[in-house]
């Protein structure tokens, strides 16, 4: 039988402060309407190099919203 991997101390991980990623657009969970109601959103990305040419609904939109779904306590994209 295979053993499991040892556990690596977490004290001499080296964490260097991330910056936002390419397209977050924020650094704190923000209220987002979606349909008829409004979530917490954790991270909210756009990507305009991915967006349809000239103006449109799509203007406002973002292109991925995560957060974390109340009634099931489930992570959500």
């Amino acid at each position: 039988m295979a053993r499991k991997p040892a556990r690596r101390n977490a004290a001499s991980k080296q964490v260097a402060k991330a910056t936002l990623p390419d397209g977050l657009m924020n650094a704190a969970p923000v209220p987002y309407s979606v349909a008829d109601t409004s979530i917490t959103a954790l991270q909210v990305y756009h990507n305009p190099d991915r967006r349809p040419s000239g103006d449109g609904p799509w203007n406002n939109e973002a292109d991925k919203v995560s957060w974390v779904d109340n009634e099931t306590g489930l992570g959500c994209i």
